[in-house]
């Protein structure tokens, strides 16, 4: 920033407030109007040299200074504009140069070798600047990728520990529901075990019985038997 603002004062120092060309300083009056006029048939003879006045919106007119009547362009607020402007007029006008505008003092001249020079500076002071800038920009555009990529990276380190947490999740789910299985099945089995241990004494229980019963028959049986041997002892004891 600070060099930035270094070249736009360097740029602000070169062209100190508007200039003008002068065309032609003369010490009679009506020498300087002449000169106008002649100089304002060429334009009006001189298609191109027409064309780059109105495009750069250039302006003749007479003016006094230091005394002298003075033929001038004006204003121009940049020596590259001023270049230009000169090197189209010196076919016509050799011996051009420049004073700031408006002034006093037709002394403080510029050749067109000393607008050049600056000229030169002016661009190159802009082409700093422009660089600067883009520099500036590229800085920018390469923070905002950094910016960008960090989020991106933040973003699938998220993601990343969102799934990795989901994933914990579903294997304890599946290790909720395994063992839920794992418990339905034990009371499965301890239902059928139990079931098993119903039958079984029941058939016992059964088989107890009908011992009991068979004994119970054998019992009954043998009664009779002795009963009706006794019966048959005591009939042989009567006859």
């Amino acid at each position: 920033m600070k060099f930035f603002i270094i070249v736009v004062m360097l740029s602000t120092m070169l062209f100190s407030g508007q200039k003008q060309i002068i065309l032609g300083s003369y010490s009679v009056e009506s020498n300087g109007e002449r000169a106008l006029k002649t100089f304002k048939n060429q334009i009006e003879n001189d298609m191109q040299l027409q064309g780059f006045m109105k495009d750069n919106s250039l302006r003749t007119i007479n003016t006094e200074i230091s005394g002298y009547t003075v033929v001038s362009l004006n204003a121009f607020n940049s020596y590259t504009e001023l270049l230009n402007t000169m090197r189209v007029l010196k076919v016509y006008y050799a011996d051009a140069y420049v004073l700031k505008y408006p002034t006093k003092n037709i002394l403080l001249a510029e050749s067109f070798e000393d607008v050049a020079k600056k000229a030169k500076m002016e661009e190159e002071a802009a082409a700093l600047a422009a660089a600067k800038i883009k520099e500036d920009e590229d800085e920018e555009k390469r923070i905002e990728l950094k910016k960008l990529l960090e989020e991106e990276a933040l973003e699938a380190e998220r993601l990343k520990a969102q799934s990795i947490e989901e994933e914990v999740v579903q294997k304890e789910e599946t290790m909720e529901e395994s063992l839920e299985e794992t418990v339905l099945a034990e009371e499965v089995r301890e239902e059928t075990s139990q079931e098993e241990e119903d039958a079984s004494s029941m058939q016992e229980y059964m088989m107890y019985i009908i011992a009991l019963a068979l004994l119970a028959l054998i019992a009954a049986g043998l009664t009779v038997v002795k009963i009706a041997g006794s019966k048959s002892s005591k009939q042989d004891e009567n006859e």
